[in-house]
């Protein structure tokens, strides 16, 4: 069974049309079939807004129409997955009325975005775009990764990119050294992260620590089914 991966993100939607409404069609259906099984896409917008569309002609006089929006969605061990398999998933999904509807207009969808599957230790950000050119079939759609590159997966990167502070200490074992990034990670002034640090580097402070502070700590264990007594001392 595949490890499911988190992202989030931005979505661009490009159309070479200069039809509002064969736009905000196409917006829909896209946006619908980047998503199949358990392997998902979930706009933060809701619905189409009309001042979000972006007109842009070119100096021959073709219109591209435009739309971004934010994301989070889910990838069979990697959200890249799902950009590869786009093409297909969407020539298998769309009825022959939409299949018919998009095989004649060029568009692409580009991506922005920032994935994470702690099993496989995967931690990354990359730009990458699908590209259908009119007349293609939709099984033939381009997948081309623009720019990526590995994140370090620590407690403290995970926390500044917006990832649960929970999950992340539970994916990073909760060892003293997880933990000690986990409070260096909200706290900005560097003679408080001076103290943190010696606290959890000596025996005696991280024991003390411990005692003190047991039923934080027992939570966190207990939530992700660790065993924390192994961990404390």
């Amino acid at each position: 069974m595949a490890n499911i991966s988190d992202a989030y993100g931005t979505i661009t939607i490009r159309v070479r049309t200069d039809d509002t409404e064969k736009f905000v069609r196409t917006w829909n259906i896209l946006s619908d079939r980047l998503s199949s099984g358990e392997y998902s896409t979930q706009f933060d917008g809701i619905g189409i807004y009309s001042p979000d569309i972006e007109r842009n002609e070119d100096d021959d006089g073709t219109v591209e129409i435009s739309m971004s929006d934010t994301f989070s969605g889910t990838g069979r061990w990697a959200y890249q997955a799902n950009i590869e398999y786009f093409g297909s998933w969407l020539d298998y999904e769309v009825n022959e009325e939409e299949k018919a509807f998009l095989e004649q207009l060029d568009f692409s969808v580009e991506y922005s975005f920032t994935d994470y599957e702690p099993g496989c230790c995967v931690f990354y950000e990359m730009e990458a775009h699908n590209t259908h050119i009119a007349g293609m079939s939709l099984r033939d759609i381009s997948n081309v990764i623009d720019s990526s590159y590995d994140l370090e997966i620590s407690a403290s990167e995970l926390i500044s990119r917006g990832f649960d502070e929970a999950e992340c200490i539970a994916d990073l074992g909760i060892g003293r050294e997880a933990l000690m990034e986990w409070f260096i990670a909200d706290e900005s002034d560097q003679h408080t992260c001076k103290l943190i640090r010696e606290v959890f580097e000596s025996d005696e402070g991280y024991e003390k620590f411990c005692r003190e502070h047991r039923n934080e700590m027992f939570y966190y264990y207990h939530e992700y089914d660790i065993d924390w007594l192994d961990y404390l001392f």
